[in-house]
């Protein structure tokens, strides 16, 4: 390389000498200059010294390579100085405390001040010799710096804990009035009671009183000090351990709770006595965990459902004796619930008595009866939840404006109600708000007097009639005079004007207007003034002689067209209504006179005027229908409505309560790619495609803002595809519109800190002045706009807690430059995450974990606080951990916890300051310590709240365990168990319906699924855990029937269900396989007894559907008006709602009962996408075999069996009456993935569908294949749960399974072969059927591992042999025995039930075939597993051609197709999607 231009320009000797002198330079005339200055720019000041510190490294560097072993003394002095200044400007998160950071406009607020102050009073402290001289003379050091050199606190820690103590001390100093003194003494009262009761607090108190130790005679010193890591090191590792060596024992969750201990055994450890045994310091031998385990009977929880069904049988009892029901006297007399039950409690009372030798039979009898009065008590609470939550909402005026009609009707109260409740009191006095902007009704009223032919006074009353009309039709008169007057400044010309509107006037007095003028003429006068009001909004100079001919025009059309009699001084200006009156030249001006002014003086009162009159005049829509947009309807209606329900009165934003959002997030999607827009599935369909379809008025407004055209135009510039990226993700569920959404906090507090602190001139010039200001107001700290962003910043921080956004930045994921734009979008916005960082000790590279903070700057991300951690973060639950992490960042009283699909609306966060608010309220006992919000479903209909978006208070629950409860598998559902934490710790919970935030939802059958069973699973371990349990025992009976009810109670009501129909039908078939049916039927028809007869007929499964959707149409009906309640109920039955509750009663159900029985519950990732792919068979089967397929072909088998064997029903039609529900439950449970599948029924995709299962199911498992992949791999992922699951367990899976031996029990008695024999040896010989199943199995399984590949004709041989054999057995068995065709059938229904018990796997609540599972070992070690496993794939095959069948003959039929799109996509058509164009493959192009 050429170093000859370096060389000439070098002034120097050498380079380390070019070097040390531009150091110097650098230093002293740019460094020095700028941290010398007035105004120090401290963004400046830290660039400069990072800068100067990367210099010095390249002197010394060069100056090792040159041998230049000296420095210059000053340079060595100038780079000491640079490195303190470094430590000092280091980033900041919200309050830049260093000394360039004092003139910061958030730094000049007095009550940050006297918090600094208070923190800096050391007096009296003593502090070790050698820690940092230099700032301890200059005072640069505080309360918490004393902390962490006496501690051993990280350094980050300290500096995260000081600006977090000083906004805290800064907002609740603010509030007080009057304001103490001194403020340095509480502050020093806090961070002395930081510390919790222990030996730490009474080592902190001998540190400040100076005490003697009585062992040593010296003065008290911590235990644990030294280094910045001491405390990390030898106080949270130990613990950090001891909790992640306990957590490796829960295998993933799997083990039983009670093998293992959590984060609640560890906290409840140092609530108890035993921990003192530790010692202080700790000892490292030390047990954490005496006795202590998260072992909780589940009894207890059936203890309370016994509670509630015995509290309810003595109401009905009570009920049915005062109502005086006679058994003899029938039943109508009594109510329809009593009736029923003392029907079918007399009815089984005789059927007891006929059946009282037969255990079985009682059993069968009286277990329904039992198990539905489990199943009501969930019917009468959604009956009370009903009626209560209804008497609750009406007296809270909720949907008191439910249209925008309702609104209008409400118009003049509600600026009154939103200075009441948004604007402080001291405001809501002088300071008004308008409403403007009624559109329509100049063109109506224009429409009304060109055909009106009666009197003026009656033109006049009917535009009165609409006081709206009325105000619009004088303004506009008014404005149009307005204009006149401004643009026309010729004498003759203002004369002439003048002569008619006085005419005008005149007439209009007189009642005189109609027959003066003639009206019919004005909308031709309203189009050219319309036409004149288009050039003026554009003021192009060019268009002045348009301008002319327009006032001409307007003026023939009035005096010639208008005016009814001659005016005399018109016409002595030559301007008559006759043809012959000769025309002037008017507004064209003469010479350097001009007789208009145009274009006119642009001003913003001008441009307002101009703007409103033309919409006036042009809108011609109704104000019922602006906005036309849906969702914008129904959010005025919304914030309009929530004004006048009760809510606390909004303070001034400097003395309202400071609060953050917290929102965890892993990886799901940020913002839309450019390939995911317009990457198109199988079907032709893209999700931009989509969403144009989902969203028409919405695409098109977003193509007139960007000024597009055609959809070409977009793709063809990078910022237009960079808006409609954004475009399309705010209407996802992505990062980017919960970001958005929560960010419109911030922006509705500068807001209102704009109106409480602005001047009257400041409000006048508009907020958009404040909000985009000059360049010079932007570097000043004392402007307006500067105090603004800092009162902002005091009240309200963002923290979204990117987990592995420090990993997705080195592997280069797009998610993370998505993740950097929104911050340096929002500049207030910060992310934490977990950074893994490889570090050597000595020879050993090991992973060290960090919690970190970063902010954008400059572009670009920018480190500002790093907190080692003991180790990985996640040793339990990923959110809560994510979630905890974190906190740590946010600030404030108050914290909102919000998902990464959620949303919000500026107008809802103008209301942030009435909620929090709340929390200063009287709520009875005690404060509230979390604010319940209502979310609104953006992605569907139904609201339905379970923890997010609620507000906590941040101080309570950070003092109190957090809000996150981390442990794996019990707080799968952390939401809850915040509520739970709460509650038991004397909180205190409250819901307000007056402010909302968006929710998103999934949309797609198996993502609903997906996330019902994470729910399913999280309250199958909430039974488990003891908050659930301390709950139970410290709640009165009552307050412990509304909690049971709403969390675990309604699983295991809806289990009950399940149960119910399945003790039904085995107790019906037991009973008829046992002829005990036929008997009891025989003897009631002798007895005359109808009821008991009635009793054995009558159906005891009773659907939950209508009553429990009875809560939703209350809600509706206050909301939207039981009229639209009623049509949406209607047309949700009618797009099959019944069908969908009926099939996630069955996932509910399935995980539920799995968890409780054996644990292993799970998050499962649901994908949040559009649902606009068509899922094949195999994925539904694989998804829904276990929880419902295998169930509903076994109700099919039981429904199948009763009809052939039962004798209480006699026809076919009674039998449909008797199970047609059980039926439906059948179909639903077996078809509802393909009925709400995209394309379900389409031919193509079925032969598609077909071919893949086939595959699939053939394909032969191994290690590394996928469960997608193979079938055999994806059936022993099926029996994960059973290996983990404890003896218990096992023997439940084996006790349930006993009941598929009813059938072959029951029908071998029945077959002609049998011959009538009731010997027990009847039944025994049957399972000689079994066995020669299993070793014919067996013999060719061996027959293909021995003969397959190199004896091909021994194997066919071997088959043929086999195949003879059952032929002649067959012949035999039909000669000798009597075998009936009948009999073959009907032995397939007895002996199937008994190979699928020993064989096929199922999870509770009704494990089937958990035998050979169970058994595992055993069986494999007799050879069988092999034969096992084959008959397993022929069970599945079967069970495939069962559920595959129907679906493809439905498929043959096209308007079997058509109905599925029109049920899938019904709101769609609503909005005009064209869903035949998406399901046909439609693409964007076409």
């Amino acid at each position: 390389m050429d170093n000859t231009p370096s060389l000439s320009k070098r002034v120097k000797k050498s380079d380390a000498r070019e070097i040390e002198s531009f150091y110097q330079q650098y230093y002293e005339n740019y460094v020095r200059a700028l941290d010398q200055g007035e105004q120090a720019d401290r963004a400046q000041l830290g660039k400069a010294y990072q800068a100067a510190g990367v210099l010095f490294e390249v002197l010394c560097a060069v100056n090792k390579t040159e041998k230049v072993e000296e420095v210059a003394p000053e340079i060595i002095a100038a780079a000491k100085d640079v490195q303190e200044k470094t430590e000092i400007y280091v980033p900041y998160n919200i309050l830049p405390l260093d000394a360039a950071g004092a003139s910061q406009c958030i730094m000049q607020l007095e009550e940050i001040k006297a918090a600094v102050t208070a923190l800096k009073n050391t007096r009296g402290l003593s502090w070790p010799p050698s820690f940092d001289q230099q700032r301890q003379k200059t005072g640069d050091l505080d309360l918490l710096d004393w902390l962490r050199v006496m501690f051993g606190f990280q350094r980050d820690s300290v500096r995260n804990q000081r600006e977090h103590l000083i906004l805290l001390l800064a907002n609740v100093h603010i509030r007080l009035s009057p304001k103490p003194e001194p403020l340095h003494k509480a502050c020093t009262c806090f961070i002395i009671t930081v510390p919790n009761d222990n030996r730490m607090a009474y080592e902190l108190h001998g540190l400040l009183a100076g005490n003697v130790s009585v062992v040593t005679g010296e003065n008290i010193r911590p235990s644990y000090g030294g280094d910045d890591e001491a405390f990390l090191k030898k106080v949270i590792s130990p613990i950090y351990h001891v909790i992640e060596k306990e957590s490796k024992k829960s295998n993933n969750g799997k083990a039983p709770h009670s093998a293992w201990c959590n984060y609640d055994d560890l906290n409840e450890y140092f609530w108890s006595t035993d921990c003192f045994s530790l010692g202080w310091p700790m000892r490292d031998d030390g047990d954490f965990f005496k006795s202590i385990r998260e072992s909780r009977p589940i009894v207890e929880v059936y203890v309370v459902l016994g509670a509630a069904v015995f509290f309810q049988v003595c109401l009905q009892l009570l009920h049915a004796d005062k109502t005086s029901c006679e058994t003899h006297k029938g039943y109508n007399e009594c109510s329809p619930h009593s009736s029923r039950s003392v029907e079918i409690v007399q009815a089984v009372e005789l059927l007891c008595r006929a059946a009282s030798d037969n255990l079985g039979a009682v059993v069968s009898l009286w277990a329904p009866v039992i198990l539905v009065y489990f199943m009501d008590t969930q019917i009468w609470y959604a009956i009370f939840s009903t009626l209560y939550g209804g008497v609750s909402g009406a007296f809270g005026r909720l949907g008191e404006i439910r249209t925008l009609g309702m609104l209008r009707s409400r118009f003049y109260s509600l600026p009154g109600a939103f200075n009441t409740y948004l604007v402080p009191s001291e405001k809501a006095c002088n300071k008004g708000f308008s409403f403007s902007k009624r559109f329509a009704e100049i063109p109506i009223a224009l429409d009304m007097a060109a055909q009106f032919q009666s009197k003026d006074s009656d033109l006049w009353k009917r535009i009165c009639a609409d006081e709206y009309m009325k105000c619009a039709v004088i303004e506009c008169y008014e404005s149009f005079k307005l204009i006149l007057n401004l643009m026309v400044i010729g004498e003759n010309e203002k004369r002439i004007i003048g002569i008619i509107i006085k005419e005008i006037e005149a007439s209009i007095a007189k009642n005189a207007f109609l027959s003066n003028f003639r009206v019919n003429a004005l909308q031709t006068l309203c189009k050219k003034f319309v036409e004149l009001l288009g050039i003026l909004r554009e003021g192009n100079a060019s268009k002045r002689d348009t301008v002319v001919l327009l006032l001409q025009d307007m003026l023939e059309v009035v005096t010639r067209d208008m005016m009814v009699h001659e005016n005399r001084e018109l016409v002595d200006l030559g301007h008559g209504n006759k043809d012959s009156v000769p025309r002037r030249q008017l507004f064209a001006g003469t010479g350097s006179k001009p007789a208009i002014v145009f274009p006119p003086v642009i001003t913003a009162h001008w441009e307002e005027q101009i703007k409103r009159l033309y919409i006036l005049l042009t809108v011609k829509e109704s104000a019922v229908d602006v906005p036309t947009n849906l969702e914008a309807r129904r959010r005025i209606a919304f914030f309009t409505n929530s004004l006048f329900m009760e809510m606390p009165r909004a303070p001034k934003v400097h003395k309202m309560l400071s609060f953050s959002v917290m929102t965890p997030y892993y990886s799901e999607e940020t913002v839309f790619s450019k390939n995911d827009l317009d990457l198109e599935n199988e079907d032709g369909v893209s999700i931009l495609f989509y969403l144009q379809k989902i969203y028409p008025d919405e695409w098109n407004n977003f193509m007139e803002r960007i000024n597009c055209k055609r959809e070409s135009e977009v793709w063809s510039n990078e910022e237009n595809v960079l808006q409609l990226r954004h475009w399309a993700s705010l209407r996802g569920q992505t990062l980017c519109r919960t970001v958005r959404g929560m960010m419109y906090y911030r922006r509705a507090l500068k807001l209102q800190a704009f109106l409480d602190m602005a001047e009257e001139s400041e409000i006048l010039k508009g907020y958009k002045v404040v909000t985009d200001p000059a360049e010079e107001e932007k570097r000043s700290q004392r402007s307006l706009s500067a105090q603004l962003e800092a009162i902002a910043d005091m009240k309200f921080t963002y923290v979204a807690t990117c987990q592995i956004y420090g990993h997705q930045k080195q592997s280069g994921d797009r998610r993370a430059t998505d993740i950097l734009n929104l911050m340096v979008n929002y500049p207030s916005l910060r992310v934490a995450y977990i950074d893994e960082v490889e570090e050597r000790d000595g020879d050993k590279v090991h992973k060290v974990y960090y919690s970190v903070l970063v902010k954008a700057v400059d572009n670009r991300d920018q480190e500002i606080y790093r907190l080692k951690l003991p180790g990985s973060a996640k040793i339990g639950e990923g959110k809560p951990e994510n979630q905890n992490h974190a906190i740590i960042f946010t600030r404030g009283e108050a914290l909102q916890t919000i998902d990464m699909n959620q949303d919000n609306y500026l107008e809802e966060a103008l209301k942030m300051r009435n909620l929090l608010e709340e929390f200063n309220e009287d709520h009875g006992l005690r404060q509230p310590t979390i604010l319940g919000v209502r979310e609104h479903i953006f992605t569907g209909r139904v609201r339905f709240h379970y923890g997010h978006p609620d507000v906590f208070d941040r101080i309570f629950h950070i003092t109190r365990g957090g809000i996150s409860k981390a442990s794996r598998g019990i707080n799968l559902s952390e939401d809850i168990f915040a509520g739970f934490n709460s509650t038991l710790r004397r909180g205190n919970i409250t819901h307000h319906e007056y402010i909302q935030v968006g929710k998103g939802r999934d949309v797609g059958l198996n993502q609903i699924s997906l996330f019902e069973a994470k729910v399913a699973c999280g309250n199958g371990e909430q039974i488990l855990s003891r908050d659930i349990y301390r709950l139970g025992h410290r709640f009165d009976f009552f307050r412990m029937l509304s909690c049971y009810f709403t969390t675990v109670g309604f699983y295991v009501s809806s289990m009950v269900v399940v149960i119910i129909v399945y003790a039904y039908l085995y107790g019906r078939l037991y009973l008829s396989l046992s002829g005990l049916e036929s008997a009891i039927m025989k003897q009631a028809r002798m007895r005359g007894n109808n009821a008991l007869e009635s009793a054995m007929a009558s159906q005891s499964m009773v659907q939950l559907g209508l009553l429990m959707a009875l809560p939703m149409v209350m809600e509706i009906g206050l909301e939207r008006g039981f009229r639209t309640a009623l049509g949406d109920f209607i047309i949700m039955q009618l797009q099959l709602c019944a069908v969908f509750f009926t099939f996630s009663l069955g996932t509910k159900s399935h995980y539920f009962g799995r968890t409780v029985l054996h644990g292993g519950a799970k998050y499962r990732a649901t994908g949040r996408g559009f649902v606009v792919r068509h899922v094949k068979f195999a994925e539904n089967y694989r998804m829904y075999s276990r929880s419902h397929f295998v169930k509903g072909v076994e109700l099919m088998v039981l429904l199948i069996a009763y009809q052939i064997y039962g004798v209480a029903v006699t026809d076919t039609t009674a039998y449909l009456l008797l199970t047609s529900s059980m039926w439906f439950l059948v179909a639903t449970w077996l078809f509802a993935p393909f009925l709400f599948n995209p394309s379900g029924f389409e031919w193509q995709k079925i032969v598609d569908d077909w071919d893949d299962w086939s595959k699939w199911i053939n394909s032969r498992g191994g290690i590394g294949v996928p469960a997608n992949k193979s079938w055999e791999s994806w059936w022993d992922e099926e029996q994960e749960h059973l290996q983990s699951t404890g003896l218990l367990g096992r023997l439940w899976e084996i006790v349930l399974s006993l009941r598929f031996f009813l059938f072959q029990y029951g029908i071998v008695y029945h077959l002609n072969v049998a011959n009538g024999n009731k010997s027990i040896i009847v039944y025994g010989l049957s399972w000689l059927v079994i066995v020669a199943v299993m070793l014919i199995l067996k013999v060719v399984s061996m027959g293909r591992k021995k003969f397959s590949a190199d004896f091909q004709l021994m194997f066919r041989l071997l088959k043929l042999f086999l195949f003879i054999g059952f032929i002649g057995t067959l012949g035999i068995l039909f000669t000798l025995l009597h075998l009936t065709v009948g009999d073959i059938f009907a032995s397939l229904l007895a002996f199937m039930p008994t190979g699928w018990a020993l064989l096929q796997p199922k999870p509770p609540p009704f494990a089937q075939g958990q035998i050979s599972q169970a058994l595992r070992p055993l069986v494999k070690g007799v050879g069988l597993w092999g034969s096992v496993k084959a008959l397993g794939r022929g069970y599945e095959y079967v069970m495939g051609l069962v559920i595959f069948t129907p679906v493809a003959v439905l498929a043959w039929f096209p308007f079997v197709s058509d109905f599925q799109t029109r049920l899938l996509f019904n709101q769609a058509f609503s909005r005009g999607l064209q869903i035949s164009r998406i399901l046909a493959g439609g693409k964007k192009h076409n």
